[in-house]
């Protein structure tokens, strides 16, 4: 027997036989210079199998889904959380809920302008009063500035609360 096992031609039929595949899918990888023709309806078999193996790993990399295709799929799951939580009322817009707590704050701001009034008719007592007051909501305006800016730069809320009220 003359020659490797490599060097020998075979038919399609044959080929297609050893790697698992129909003669007509080896006729069409030759048409496809997949597999490189070697004679009249023959292949070399090293050939022939090593078109195979390269044919099946191109497949496989076009079938493998790129990191753009990731990032595409991860980037649409976030926005339907999103969408979800928002019609859910988990979320809200920063907007929408500055312009909440704009009111609920002048509301408060109203109350404590009268309470020196209500409590007494002693100016001053009322000039400390109001002093107090004064003092308290400058800080709390503070704090709710500082807050805005964080929670509007992405910081989580409850990072953005650790620190003292005092």
């Amino acid at each position: 027997m003359s020659g490797s096992i490599a060097e020998k031609s075979v038919s399609g039929q044959a080929l297609g036989d050893i790697v698992g595949v129909s003669a007509r899918r080896v006729n069409q990888l030759v048409k496809e210079k997949w597999i490189p023709k070697s004679a009249r309806n023959t292949v070399s078999l090293k050939e022939g199998v090593q078109g195979y193996i390269a044919f099946l790993e191109d497949r496989h990399e076009k079938d493998r889904p790129t990191a753009t295709d990731e990032e595409l799929r991860a980037e649409r799951a976030r926005k339907l959380r999103l969408e979800n939580d928002r019609t859910e009322g988990k979320i809200m817009e920063t907007d929408a809920a500055f312009d909440a707590i704009d009111k609920i704050c002048a509301t408060i701001r109203i109350g404590l302008a009268a309470l020196p009034a209500r409590v007494t008719r002693e100016l001053a007592l009322r000039r400390k009063i109001e002093d107090e007051v004064d003092r308290i909501l400058t800080a709390v305006s503070a704090k709710l500035e500082d807050r805005g800016t964080l929670l509007a730069g992405g910081e989580d809320a409850e990072t953005a609360e650790e620190d003292d009220y005092g």
